[in-house]
């Protein structure tokens, strides 16, 4: 999670990692809206080990809807099954 979070601010390095993690998994037949599912999960995770203030929430909002993406755009792109 930290490439994640550390990369964001540099839009070409957070997508090519996005699309080397849907490389790295996709053997896994991993239905397609779990890439953004994860997040929420992340998310709800990190609330319960502390508050998240509402602009933390806002950007892992906005960071999930740029990876999920990113990711559903490399799957079509592969011919694999997308949203």
């Amino acid at each position: 999670m930290y490439i994640v979070a550390d990369t964001f601010d540099d839009e070409p390095t957070f997508r090519a990692y996005a699309r080397e993690v849907i490389n790295r998994h996709r053997h896994f037949k991993m239905e397609p809206e779990l890439w953004s599912t994860f997040f929420t999960i992340f998310t709800n995770f990190l609330a319960s080990r502390g508050p998240l203030s509402d602009d933390q929430k806002k950007a892992w909002a906005q960071l999930t809807k740029v990876f999920d993406e990113e990711c559903q755009s490399h799957l079509k792109e592969l011919g694999l099954p997308h949203c």
